[in-house]
């Protein structure tokens, strides 16, 4: 809201608002990391994987250890698709060509079709574009923002800073 001071410091920038006029036939999926905290400190910021369903909007995020891929992630991805009907149907996964998230990808096509899932067609942005793979990357800049916010209003309230490591931090993120 633009009269809470938590938001307008979390967000900064004004969202404009676009219609998609596109028709759609497949669920279309895209997912990148992100991450949260000081440029400065590259051993203090939490990786973030972030994914977005195109057509319908519907959002995960959630804090992983590092970028190294794991069971874990590709499950929890598997776990969003389920909640959100793309579990079993065919599927198409944009992404970039980056090596950790090309491995959460394969995890993710393998855990989908043991469990009878259908195409599973991916997609990749061309390597230094990240212009391509524009939905995820503005969704990645709103979940920062919105996590920003949340942090914003406990270190008020607990009158402590959170830092970005805290164990809090991952619950921050998923909510």
């Amino acid at each position: 809201r633009n009269w809470c001071r938590h938001c307008a410091r979390g967000r900064g920038t004004e969202m404009p608002h676009f219609k998609s006029k596109d028709e759609h036939s497949l669920p279309e999926v895209h997912l990148d990391f992100g991450f949260l905290g000081e440029e400065g400190e590259p051993g203090n910021t939490l990786p973030v994987l972030v994914v977005r369903e195109h057509w319908t909007r519907m959002t995960m995020s959630s804090a992983t250890p590092s970028k190294s891929p794991g069971g874990f992630i590709a499950k929890r991805v598997v776990a969003f698709l389920r909640e959100i009907g793309a579990e079993q149907g065919d599927l198409i996964v944009k992404s970039d060509q980056e090596p950790a998230i090309m491995s959460i990808v394969t995890e993710i096509g393998r855990i989908r079709a043991a469990a009878g899932g259908g195409k599973f067609i991916v997609e990749n942005s061309p390597v230094g574009s990240s212009a391509s793979n524009w939905v995820v990357e503005r969704t990645i800049r709103s979940v920062e923002q919105q996590t920003r916010v949340l942090k914003s209003g406990l270190e008020e309230r607990w009158r402590v800073r959170i830092p970005t490591r805290h164990s809090v931090m991952p619950w921050l993120v998923e909510y």
